[in-house]
């Protein structure tokens, strides 16, 4: 599923009684993101191909944990030096 707004499971737990605050987490990550200039492109699914053509100076991937386990080796960007992926 491609998200339409940033979050995640954020969005979630915000709704659980007692975690109202978790609003203001995603407001204020998203008023970062704004503030210095990051441009965020969303519900969309790409390819390889996709983020080549485009020639970006960086591009960071937000996929959630489905990437994690499968994503890096499914993208052939494992062996790629400019790749990193960080999932927790």
């Amino acid at each position: 599923m491609q998200a339409t707004e940033i979050g995640g499971q954020f969005n979630m737990a915000k709704s659980i009684p007692g975690k109202e605050e978790f609003h203001e987490t995603i407001r204020y990550f998203n008023k970062m993101l704004v503030k210095t200039g990051v441009n965020m492109k969303m519900g969309k699914r790409v390819t390889p191909d996709d983020i080549i053509a485009q020639k970006f100076d960086i591009v960071a991937i937000a996929t959630g944990e489905m990437f994690c386990n499968h994503g890096p080796k499914s993208f052939g960007l494992l062996s790629d030096p400019h790749f990193l992926a960080f999932c927790v």
